[in-house]
């Protein structure tokens, strides 16, 4: 503003902050970064290019993309207009950045505004990562080789690398979704076996940047769970040895909660549930009465709340009708309609808990959605931490 002119990035950020100012909704404003190609002729070039989308109260995102403002040599100010006399114009977007965290697109896109599911739909991880470098940092301070270790991975850890990759290969249980539990446990001591044996073999000063990758999994999952699942609804809340705060225990595979008196078919009128497959007709709903439950994310024919679009990475019919319980998982409710996963307030299509803020005197009712963050995050924090010192314990300091 004090200049009167800047880059393409400067005039998305402005534009993006004006609109927040102005009361859009953070959810609803994108920063792309990627390439504008044009083309007019016989001419055709192709540049690095930072622009903005907006999403309308109709729900479709629009792209904004002013001309650039210039200084001209007298001072006066000018429009430098590159792109109208093109036939052809391209937008490539390879990164999108909001206030939450950032998306990065598996393949190049020409039609960023229309298919917003080419991202990702969990952003690459600023929450993961957090719940990671909070769970390590300050563990075996003074223990050199250990120490090392653990700074090694924090920096390796940049994004959340398992979001980032399962688009081409989504399996449920590598997040707990679809409440396919006994998978994702037998998964988590799998990486975590796995990881446990490098540093045994390797040694913690040897591991290369590859080998984190299976605890960094496991990690993920165990965030994954305690986001996605209603363990933290029916956990007891019990006083932290360390604080005057009330936490939930971290969760045993062997000993879960009982949740027999949790009607889910009392619920389900709220959710959405998937009625694209024959199958679903006369499915019995009670089935999920009484049991840890997590909603379903990336099944065939379904579509992005609210954005009209199916999963860039849905699994296929034929590979979701392989899953042992993929009938009752039909009736389970959306990711969105029931995950607490976000430290920003809850996504627009959350419904299980009150969305508000928490009034004075409501700090342990579990039907906020802020308090049920805040446990959720600092469980995943301590069962990580516990994970990660049982791996390396048998290593020598």
């Amino acid at each position: 503003l004090a200049r009167g002119s800047g880059n393409c990035s400067a005039r998305a950020v402005l534009i993006g902050s004006l609109l927040m100012a102005a009361g859009i909704p953070q959810d609803d404003i994108r920063i792309l970064v990627g390439k504008i190609r044009t083309s007019s002729h016989d001419d055709f070039s192709e540049s690095d290019h930072v622009w903005l989308l907006y999403r309308s109260s109709a729900g479709k995102w629009i792209r904004i993309d002013p001309p650039m403002l210039v200084k001209e040599e007298s001072g006066s100010i000018a429009f430098r207009d590159t792109v109208s006399k093109c036939t052809t114009i391209q937008y490539l977007p390879q990164m999108a950045f909001s206030v939450d965290g950032i998306w990065k697109l598996r393949r190049e896109t020409t039609t960023e505004a229309l298919e917003w599911a080419t991202f990702r739909p969990q952003f690459i991880g600023n929450v993961h990562r957090d719940i990671e470098y909070d769970a390590l940092q300050g563990l075996w301070e003074g223990e050199a080789n250990r120490e090392t270790l653990i700074n090694k991975y924090l920096n390796w850890l940049h994004f959340d690398i398992v979001d980032w990759k399962s688009g081409k290969d989504y399996r449920p249980e590598e997040h707990f979704d679809s409440a396919s539990f006994d998978a994702g446990w037998a998964l988590v001591q799998k990486n975590l076996g796995l990881f446990k044996a490098l540093v045994v073999t390797r040694g913690l000063e040897n591991l290369k940047d590859s080998d984190y990758f299976s605890f960094h999994s496991a990690a993920h999952a165990i965030a994954d769970f305690y986001s996605h699942s209603t363990y933290a609804h029916f956990a007891p809340l019990e006083t932290s040895p360390t604080s005057d705060l009330l936490q939930i225990p971290v969760y045993t595979p062997g000993a879960p909660p009982d949740p027999s008196g949790y009607l889910y078919s009392n619920l389900v009128s709220k959710f959405t549930v998937n009625r694209s497959f024959v199958e679903s007709a006369g499915l019995d709903v009670t089935k999920w009465n009484g049991r840890l439950i997590s909603g379903r994310y990336a099944e065939p024919h379904e579509k992005r709340l609210g954005w009209g679009f199916e999963w860039d990475d849905t699994m296929s019919e034929e590979t979701f009708k392989t899953r042992p319980n993929w009938r009752n998982e039909l009736l389970l409710p959306r990711h969105d309609e029931i995950a607490v996963d976000k430290d920003h307030g809850a996504p627009r299509h959350h419904v299980l808990y009150i969305t508000d803020p928490v009034p004075d005197g409501k700090e342990l009712d579990r039907t906020y959605f802020s308090n049920q963050f805040r446990w959720r995050k600092d469980a995943a924090i301590r069962h990580i931490r516990n994970e990660f010192q049982k791996c390396i314990a048998t290593q020598a300091s």
